[in-house]
């Protein structure tokens, strides 16, 4: 089979031409079972005339052409021209060295080359400066000695040896016709004058002289000179060495180009011969009328022939034919597999049925629809008893004929349909499911009114329908619910519904990705990241071992089984009639595709497994102004930013690999759409870059590692950093020593005024009595002047003014002597006992080691705690029942002074201060002020110890008050009292 994709044109004579010219070739090429396929501007071969097409070691494919050098990988087409580097647009010739450079050899007399993701020419490489040309190179070639020879077109050789000398060599004045490599890996040399050189030991050797003359397309390979205009055949080598054959004639060749099986491609105005020059036989033609040139024959086994005029073509040998109609069609909207064929329709409103015999033959019928209007835009036909149904975008019609008119019509905009068993339809419309009978062409139901449903499916009971917004489900009861909306992908426009027998569905949204639903729930995603490399989803159908989805990138299958993935990926380059699958249907084995560019079939079974020789390789490495060289070796990188270009080379389809990227075995893949990696900014030391690769039509996915240093600067390097670390520490320390000494510095002159503050405080507190002591007092001795008794008069003002004399002095101090504070405490206690007429005895002792001066107690510190003795515990006894005893002892290392008083006790107290509403001592509430300022100025603790007796015989309880410090005191204190 043949197809060819062109640009169409809308003058009828061309079309004409080329379709005849299309059936003609078809009709010759129908026994290789070949796939033409035409690269033109369309498929981005922006070229009409090949001059040379050439595969190099990293199996890319270089075509020449007048509009620069085009690289081709498989799927995508890179052009180079004088943007790029090129000297020349116009590029005749190319060839590779074992250096891995790829000489592109333009019109003018000029050369470049190709190497690591650029092109070197005279301005940029120093080898190529000191070539000088006399003429236009014709090729260019490195023997087994690393010997590079350049042949001048009809001029001499030049050879440029390992140390880069140049030499010239023209021999006898004789133009050099044409030159290869032999099988020892020496040059071999045809000469104008049919005589034959080889390059040994460092000099030319004459071996032979041709029996005929060299024309402008002999050529010559390892062991034989073949003129194909001549039909002559000379062998100088091998076990036919010697021999002269006659081949037939090839009329008007255009080029000759050599083939590593011993096998030449000969390229002419009529077509391109195939010649076997081992057996000196003529294979066959390929393309009559068309004027080709060179061709290759690639490691799938693909022939790409360059031509005059018509672009690139390549001949797949594939299991995907198309049916030749005989003339252009629009897309297919419908396609129906039978039998014998296939019948279905397009969307300029035809009917087109193919059936095809066993022999091969195809039987082809086109009928317009509706012959009234140009456009009938047909999702549906059946056909059965003389009656034809047909559902298009403007009802449900019943014919006698596919262009008959209908006899019963219901107007709705369908969409799809589904046939059920029961002679029943399910159709999917612009405003809901419509249930519809063939027998009585009524409508019996209808779901979803007043929503545009796109497509249908049915598991079991349940109908599912996609549409503008999602997926719903609508259950047997009539209730419909949307389908698992909290996935992103069901709320959006269904495009495609397919139910297994499995009873998996399967629904594709309008981005191009596919879900597995069970018991509407979404089990599995398929998109872009596995494989599934498409903008739309137009149709979907289940075969016995594929799901087979039609998308805007040719057809997908898609495993049965769990865990999903993808199978096998046929497009335009496998032998599709086009990218663009409309609709499906499969029959058996049978796959049917109604595409863009005709209908396409193939049997499932015979599609070649997953491709094996795909590889994906490094074009260039730029870091900063710099390109390196990929390879196994650690790249050391000489600034922060790099680029690196990559590719994949894969002729098993069109389909474009899937690329990720991670730095670092510890980090996550990345996927990217691109196919080049930019780093503004790279970690230091050594890295790895990973670039993965995978596609569908591919046997296991790819993955090339490239290492990398980027060396780190001197801020980075591990004595820097311990240096700085160093002299961070000591100026840290440095640092914090000065601040806490300035902070401790500032402490001791807050304490310090703080101190000062505070001792003035307490001296003031310590100054006050209770004013009350000192009215009572006053109206003591008053009542004793008054009654005449002036001796206890006088005695009373000689006791208070003793008492006030020593509250003066003591005032001025902070600490004073335990002798002391009892002698001031004995003459309180006096002056109280006159006062109240002697109600109460005391007694005041000591027990301690120490001498009593030297033992110190904060001034006037018992004075307060004896006053609130009296005043809320033995005032309230009957007169000479009270008694008070205070106790001064030392302990180890304290003071121990206990105050017992036989009083009335304090919850007695409370309740008689409540009731005749007594307020508490002033001499009490200073005291606790008192208290909480020592205990902040000074270390020693001085604790209050209150404790209610058991009550004695005569019914009073009484109090007792500890008072306990440290001795320490003494020393902690000694600045603040002259007592130390």
């Amino acid at each position: 089979m043949i197809r060819l994709t062109h640009t169409r044109r809308y003058d009828v004579v061309p079309c004409l031409l080329f379709y005849a010219l299309l059936l003609l070739a078809a009709k010759r090429l129908q026994a290789q079972s070949y796939t033409v396929i035409n690269y033109r501007w369309v498929q981005g071969f922006n070229a009409s005339n090949v001059y040379n097409i050439f595969q190099d070691s990293r199996k890319y494919l270089w075509i020449s052409t007048e509009n620069g050098v085009i690289r081709y990988n498989g799927s995508d087409f890179r052009h180079y021209t004088k943007k790029d580097g090129l000297l020349d647009n116009e590029v005749l010739s190319i060839s590779e060295d074992q250096l891995g450079r790829v000489w592109l050899l333009p019109f003018t007399n000029t050369l470049c080359y190709y190497r690591n993701g650029r092109l070197y020419n005279q301005s940029d490489d120093p080898l190529l400066k000191r070539i000088k040309l006399e003429a236009r190179v014709s090729q260019i070639m490195m023997d087994a000695t690393a010997n590079l020879w350049i042949r001048e077109e009809g001029q001499a050789l030049l050879r440029v040896d390992t140390a880069g000398k140049i030499s010239r060599w023209k021999p006898d004045q004789q133009a050099i016709q044409h030159i290869c490599i032999g099988k020892e890996g020496a040059l071999h040399v045809l000469c104008g004058n049919a005589a034959l050189y080889v390059f040994k030991n460092g000099y030319f050797e004459l071996t032979g002289q041709a029996p005929f003359e060299p024309d402008q397309f002999t050529v010559l390979n390892a062991s034989a000179v073949y003129s194909p205009a001549q039909g002559e055949l000379w062998y100088y080598a091998g076990e036919n060495s010697g021999q002269r054959r006659s081949l037939p004639k090839i009329t008007q060749p255009t080029g000759v180009t050599n083939n590593e099986d011993e096998t030449v491609f000969v390229g002419s105005e009529n077509g391109l011969y195939l010649v076997n020059l081992q057996s000196g036989t003529m294979m066959e033609q390929l393309l009559p009328g068309y004027k080709t040139g060179p061709c290759i024959r690639t490691q799938d086994g693909s022939l790409w022939i360059g031509t005059a005029g018509k672009g690139l073509i390549r001949m797949v040998r594939s299991p995907v034919r198309s049916v030749p109609f005989a003339q252009p069609l629009s897309a297919f909207l419908y396609i129906k597999a039978t039998a014998d064929g296939m019948y279905g329709t397009t969307q300029n409103g035809l009917f087109v049925e193919a059936k095809i015999s066993a022999d091969g033959r195809y039987q082809t019928n086109i009928q317009r629809i509706n012959p009234e209007r140009r456009y009938e835009h047909c999702v549906f036909v059946k056909r059965e008893k003389g009656q034809v149904w047909m559902l298009a975008a403007d009802g449900i019609k019943l014919k006698k004929s596919i262009q008959g008119k209908p006899v019963k019509a219901y107007y709705t905009c369908c969409k799809q349909a589904l046939e059920e068993a029961d002679g029943e339809m399910i159709t999917a419309t612009n405003t809901g499911v419509l249930k519809f009978s063939f027998r009585s062409f009524m409508p019996r139901d209808t779901l979803l009114k007043g929503q545009r449903v796109v497509t249908v499916s049915r598991i079991g009971d349940t109908l599912y329908a996609g549409t503008l917004s999602g997926l719903v489900a609508c259950f047997p009861d009539g209730h419909c619910l949307p389908v698992d909306t909290g996935n992103r992908f069901l709320r959006t426009r269904i495009t495609a519904l397919c139910k297994d027998s499995s009873h998996v569905l399967w629904c594709a949204d309008n981005g191009g990705v596919l879900l597995a639903i069970v018991h509407n729930k979404v089990i599995d995603t398929i998109g872009p990241e596995e494989g599934l490399q498409c903008s739309r989803i137009a149709a979907l159908k289940a075969s016995r071992k594929y799901l087979w989805a039609g998308t805007d990138n040719g057809l997908f299958a898609i495993t049965r089984k769990p865990p999903y993935r993808i199978a096998r990926h046929v497009t335009y380059t496998t032998g599709l009639a086009g990218n663009q699958v409309n609709c499906i249907d499969v029959k058996g084995d049978m796959i049917w595709a109604g595409t863009s560019e005709g209908v396409s079939y193939f049997d499932e079974n015979e599609l070649p497994e997953p491709y094996a020789a795909a590889r994906i390789e490094i074009s260039s490495i730029r870091n900063g102004d710099v390109f390196l060289t990929p390879g196994n070796d650690v790249l050391q990188l000489q600034s922060a930013s790099l680029s690196v270009e990559f590719d994949a080379i894969d002729f098993s389809g069109n389909a474009q690999p899937v690329f990720s990227w991670r730095l670092n075995e510890d980090t996550s893949w990345t996927t990217i759409s691109g196919r080049t990696l930019s780093f503004p900014s790279l970690p230091y030391g050594k890295f790895r870059l990973a670039i993965r690769a995978f596609s569908p039509n591919w046997h296991q996915q790819y993955t090339l590692v490239q290492n990398f240093y980027n060396k780190p600067p001197y801020y980075r390097n591990p004595w820097f950093i311990t240096m700085l670390v160093l002299l961070s520490v000591i100026a840290l320390i440095t640092l914090s020593t000065g601040i806490i000494r300035w902070l401790r510095r500032r402490d001791q002159q807050q304490l310090s005024v703080q101190r000062s503050l505070l001792h003035l405080e307490q001296m003031a507190l310590q100054g006050q009595l209770n004013p009350h002591f000192i009215f009572n007092c006053i109206a003591a001795i008053k009542e004793h002047y008054e009654a005449g008794d002036k001796e206890k008069a006088h005695e009373f003002v000689d006791a208070f003014s003793l008492l006030i004399r020593q509250t003066f002095e003591m005032s001025a101090e902070t600490f004073v002597s335990l002798d002391k504070e009892l002698e001031y405490l004995r003459q309180y206690l006096i002056v109280e006992q006159q006062r109240f007429n002697h109600v109460f005895r005391f007694s005041v002792t000591r027990q301690t080691q120490l001498p009593d001066k030297d033992i110190i107690i904060p001034a006037m510190l018992l004075q307060p705690v004896v006053e609130n003795a009296i005043r809320h515990g033995i005032r309230h006894l009957p007169d000479g029942m009270g008694f008070v005893t205070v106790t001064a002892e030392q302990q180890a290392e304290n003071v121990r002074i206990t105050i017992t008083d036989n009083g009335i006790g304090r919850e007695k107290s409370k309740m008689l201060s409540r009731h005749f509403n007594i307020r508490k001592l002033t001499s009490t509430a200073v005291n606790e002020k008192r208290l909480n300022i020592l205990n902040r100025l000074f270390p020693g603790k001085i604790n209050i110890h209150m404790e209610d007796l058991h009550p004695p015989d005569h019914g009073y309880s009484g109090t007792k008050v500890v008072i306990t410090y440290p001795l320490t005191i003494n020393q902690n204190s000694c600045h603040e009292s002259n007592h130390c």
